[in-house]
Formats: structure tokens, sequence, C-alpha cells
């Protein structure tokens, strides 16, 4: 006889079914030796706990196994997993890109899955566009990339490895694309030719993430050394860190400013060793520049002359000059020059031009000045030769005859007349004979020094020719000629001249009048003359008409 049912011992035994955790295995012992009390119950016992396993398995995605059972449920679930196998089918070849697949067998589930799949259709072809524009951007950065003017290196971060190059890198570099893909094998680096700055733009690029202008030197692949300015940046591809460097060929640009610094110090050189003084000046006249042998010129140091306004030198002449001069003009300029510094005085010749930069606007000018004072020495001892009787060292007839003109002038412009004095030595012949010709040309000097001390300041005193004078006495009237001439005749006379017993002179005296040119003036004062050695000698006589 069956015992009587527990159902408060039923109940716990399908809760436990039903949420008892797999890992326990308690619950079908739970009916050994009780298949007399549960044996109306033992079967759908067991199929619940079938289904729960079914569906334990399904839940976890596993629907390739075998359903076993009996009944309705078990048909249902049989149906289930036949769905599911055909939609996870379906899946498949929508993940492969098959958007062909029929969804009607769904059932319930064909509105659902057809939407998805639209979706999924128009995801992919979103996808397509994006890949398809991935590769018209990829196709535009290379051309960019190989368009850029200025070498151009994408590399690794950690050891300058080239990735990729354009163009241009092989065109500065020499290489080709043969030659950098058999390099690649043993692996080309960029910078290996200057380890000091790469280690400056690998320290940059991690500190900062960028460089500019770091001047690096390249070797071509014929081992020229190339110059270059680097500009790097990094970049992130698909969380690979990379770096892209720009380099500005300025071989030709070093080469060039090489070139001009040399040239700067030869002009230095030029400048600070040349025979003559240089002076640079700015718009505002101040001084910037000088050289040693102006300095030593004017007897100034640089540090005394920089920045000196030549504009506001108390030599007006000379700031004219300059003013001048940065107006655009060249401007000539000599005169004896006095240093507002020193007080030396020199006499220079100058000339004073403007500089202009390249557009054409003045940035100053450029003085050349010359020491003439030995120069202009020599020409006034030149000039005084050429005027000066070398015995007598006093006017020769050719500076009387030029006195004579302008005295004319003088007169003829002022109306005040001028004597003129016409002097010869009484028998000089006969000191020749006897003293020789050597006490002659010296009596000859010691009279010109005598009369040199005798005539006035405004008088001219001059050798006419052998033993002849003539002395020309501005603004002065027959009287004071006469007067000047009897001066002389006495101052000779008592003098004790060297080696010989005495000396007397004659003289002829002539006023200018008017209307008269000089040779009819010396014409009367030579008639004067021979009056008075006519009448004896050692006196005075003048012609007046």
């Amino acid at each position: 006889m069956k015992e009587k049912i527990d159902f408060d011992k039923f109940r716990r035994l399908i809760s436990l079914i039903l949420y008892q955790d797999e890992q326990d295995d308690p619950i079908l012992s739970e009916l050994d030796g009780r298949a007399l009390v549960f044996e109306s119950l033992e079967s759908m016992i067991l199929d619940m706990w079938k289904i729960r396993e079914i569906m334990r398995k399904m839940s976890d995605g596993n629907i390739s196994f075998e359903i076993v059972g009996i009944g309705p449920i078990f048909d249902a679930i049989t149906k289930l997993q036949t769905k599911l196998k055909y939609l996870n089918t379906q899946m498949e070849a929508l993940s492969e890109g098959d958007f062909s697949q029929d969804t009607d067998y769904f059932g319930e589930f064909s509105s659902a899955f057809l939407l998805m799949k639209e979706r999924l259709f128009e995801d992919m072809e979103a996808l397509e566009r994006a890949r398809l524009m991935e590769q018209e951007l990829k196709r535009h950065f290379k051309t960019i990339f190989h368009m850029i003017p200025e070498p151009t290196v994408i590399s690794t971060l950690d050891d300058f490895r080239i990735l990729d190059y354009n163009n241009a890198y092989l065109s500065n570099s020499g290489y080709s694309e043969e030659d950098i893909e058999a390099l690649n094998e043993e692996s080309i680096h960029i910078y290996t030719n200057d380890p000091e700055k790469r280690d400056i733009i690998k320290h940059m690029l991690h500190e900062q993430g960028y460089c500019e202008n770091i001047e690096v030197k390249f070797k071509t692949k014929t081992d020229r050394i190339r110059i270059g300015l680097v500009s790097a940046r990094l970049y992130m591809v698909e969380d690979v860190t990379m770096v892209v460097h720009v380099i500005r060929d300025i071989t030709l640009l070093k080469a060039y400013e090489r070139s001009i610094k040399d040239r700067e110090m030869q002009l230095e050189l030029i400048f600070e060793n040349s025979p003559i003084g240089i002076i640079q000046y700015n718009p505002e006249g101040m001084i910037l520049n000088i050289n040693q042998y102006f300095c030593n010129l004017i007897g100034a140091t640089r540090e005394q002359l920089l920045n000196l306004n030549m504009l506001l030198l108390p030599d007006e002449n000379l700031a004219q000059v300059i003013k001048k001069s940065l107006t655009g003009n060249t401007v000539f300029y000599e005169d004896l020059y006095k240093s507002n510094i020193t007080g030396k005085e020199v006499y220079v010749r100058a000339t004073f031009a403007p500089v202009f930069d390249d557009s054409g606007l003045m940035t100053g000018g450029i003085g050349i000045v010359e020491d003439y004072t030995e120069r202009k020495e020599m020409e006034e001892e030149i000039r005084r030769l050429s005027v000066t009787d070398k015995l007598t060292q006093l006017y020769n007839r050719l500076k009387i005859d030029e006195v004579l003109e302008m005295e004319l002038e003088r007169a003829q412009r002022t109306q005040w007349p001028f004597g003129v004095i016409l002097l010869d030595i009484d028998h000089f012949k006969h000191v020749n004979d006897n003293f020789g010709h050597q006490i002659g040309d010296k009596t000859l000097y010691d009279l010109s020094r005598l009369m040199e001390k005798n005539v006035r300041e405004i008088d001219i005193l001059g050798r006419w020719g052998g033993e002849e004078f003539i002395i020309i006495a501005p603004k002065t009237d027959v009287e004071g000629t006469c007067v000047l001439a009897e001066k002389l005749r006495k101052k000779i006379e008592a003098y004790n001249f060297d080696k010989i017993d005495g000396l007397t002179c004659s003289f002829g005296v002539a006023i200018w009048q008017e209307d008269e040119d000089p040779a009819t003036v010396i014409s009367r004062v030579d008639k004067a003359l021979y009056k008075a050695k006519a009448e004896g000698r050692n006196r005075v006589a003048k012609v007046l008409k």
C-alpha cells in the first residue's frame, strides 16, 4: 500500500529542481528509496529536470545537442532549437556580408530580423563608403606627401628607422627607392651622421611632442654632407607612435653665409688696415664705425669718436658737407681740420657719400678721409719754389708779374695807387771778379734778408733778374714810395757785408697812373733806375710820367 504524499516535501523538491545550483547533485538522490512514495509523479519530475538542463545549455549558447524527450513541451523546445540553429546560420551569413537570406522562416522574429538585416546592410554600406573614403584619403595624402617640396620622412620614435619618405627626400639624399628597400633589410635610420642632434631631437619629442628648426648634418648616398633644418612632430597611427620629419635643406644657404662671413672678414681687414680713414654714420649723422687710421689721423680713440654727431661739429663747413651727403649727394671736402676732441690740426681731403640698401632706402653715409697734410705741404713747397728765386728765396719774376697784375686790378677797382721800386747793385761785377761768385751769391742772399727786414708787411719783394730787385708797394703814393726807397738805400749803404768793403744800390721809383698796364709801369721805373745810375749811382730817382 502506497504512502501518503507529503506535499510540503514535494514543493521543496520542485523548488530545488528549478533553482538548485548545477554543482549540487543531491536532488535525484532525494528520490532514491522513495519511488513508491512518488511513483505517480516520478516521470513528471524527471522531465522537469531535463527541461531545466536543456534551457541551461541553450541559454549558454549551446544549440547543437540532441533533445531527448516526449511531449508537447519537448516538441516546442525542439522547434525553438531548430529556429535558433537557422537564425545562427543567417547571422553567420550576415556577418560575412550576405544579405540575401530569407526571413519568413523566423515567424514572429521575421520583422525584427528583417529590421536588423536592413540596419546591418546600411551599416555595411556606410562601412564600405568609409573604406573607400579612407582609400581616397590615403591616395590624396600620398599625393600631397610627395608634392611637399622639402624632404619629408616618417620614422619610428625609438630609433628613427625610416618607414616612409617623399620624392624630395630621394632627390636630396641621392638614394633611389630600390636603394632604400635594400637598406631597409638592414634598417635605414635618419640622423645617423649627427648623433648629438639626434639625441636633442628625441629629447624634445619626448618632452613636448615636437621640435623646430634644429640644424642637422646629413650624409647623402655619395657621402656628401648636407645641412638641414629639421622640424619634427609626433603623431599616432592605430596606437603606434610615429614621427614626421620635414627637412629644409640649407646647404647652399650655409655656404652663402660662410661666403658672406668670409667677405665680411675681408672687408673688415681692408677697413681696419686701409691707408685712408673711413667713417660710417647713420641718417642722423651719428658715427657708427671708424677705422684705426682715422683715429690716428686726428689723435682720438675709437671710444671718443663712436656715437659722435657729425652734424653738430664746430666746423660748420664740414657739418654742412655731412648734411648734404645725407640728402643723397656725394660731396667733396678739402680743408685744414682741427679736432674738437684733441685739438690736433690736419689738412684733409675727404669724400662723403650716401649709402642705400637694396630697396633704395638711405641707411646713412660713408666718408673716405685722406691725410693731405704732407702732400699739401709738398704742393705748397712746389708752388713756393715755382714762384721763388732759388738763390735769394725771394719771389721770382714770374710771381712778380702775377702780383703786378693783381695790384693793377685792385688799383683800377679801388683807385688806390701803388708804387714800384726797381733797384740795382752798384758795380756788382766787381764783387764777383774780386771775391768770387760764392761771395757774390752770399752777398745777394744777405742783401735779400736785409731788405726783407726793412720793408712793410704789405710790400712785395722779389728778384727781377741778375743783381736787380723789385718792390711793389700797395696803397702807396709817390712820396711814400720814395721814402721807402731812401730808407732801403741807407740801410744797404750802412750794412757791413761779409768779405767786401761796402755795397751801394741805385733806386728807380714809379707810381701807377690811371689806365696804365704793368708793362708801362715797369718801363717808367726802369727809366727811373737808369736815371739814378746816370746821376752817379747810390741814389733814388723817380719818373712820374
